[in-house]
């Protein structure tokens, strides 16, 4: 029995030391990176929209699309040339979030930054909702140039979130205007 609970606590170690050594960063993850006694550090590290994170006495470091165990191997090598005490040093994990922009027809276009489980309807909600005029049964994500389109008034209606496509970091969510309200600037009136 004492066997059996070894070999299954060994089991559950080494798979999260391989998932941990698995996680590929991305863009808008939190990292908290331990430096025992420096100051600098005790605060958590947002990676940035171009895949860096900027770090005191050393600047700008690339590190998107590595894993966590690479990120561990090449930070230490370069924050050890600034720092002494560099035995204890560790990266972690502690949150992923996804940057996206949205633009178009919403009251603040803009980026907005979700948690990993966001989706559509809360990237909108963040930017202040689609204004009076704008079509939602022909909304645009753009990921990386390739253009999908969807019916966020059927989601809407139904509530299937299989309608609504799943978001990743850097998405480009863009909210059209109605074909009805012309080329002029103006208050939309549906009823009109």
């Amino acid at each position: 029995m004492f066997k059996l609970l070894i070999a299954m606590l060994t089991y559950i170690f080494l798979m999260g030391y391989a998932q941990s050594t698995e996680t590929i960063i991305r863009p808008g993850d939190v990292l908290q990176i331990e430096i025992p006694g420096e100051i600098e550090f005790e605060n958590s590290f947002q990676v940035k929209r171009d895949g860096t994170l900027n770090l005191p006495e050393v600047g700008k470091v690339s590190i998107v699309g590595k894993s966590l165990a690479q990120v561990n191997q090449d930070l230490a090598k370069l924050l050890g040339k600034e720092y002494r005490a560099i035995n204890n040093f560790k990266v972690y994990l502690i949150e992923r979030r996804v940057p996206i922009q949205v633009l178009g027809f919403v009251k603040t276009p803009g980026m907005v930054d979700l948690p990993q489980d966001g989706n559509i309807q809360m990237a909108l909600n963040k930017s202040g909702g689609a204004v009076a005029g704008a079509q939602l049964n022909r909304i645009q994500l753009n990921r990386q140039g390739k253009v999908t389109i969807f019916d966020y008034k059927k989601y809407l209606d139904t509530g299937d979130f299989t309608i609504l496509p799943k978001i990743e970091p850097l998405d480009v969510i863009f909210v059209p205007a109605s074909p009805l309200i012309g080329n002029v600037q103006m208050d939309f009136d549906a009823a009109t």
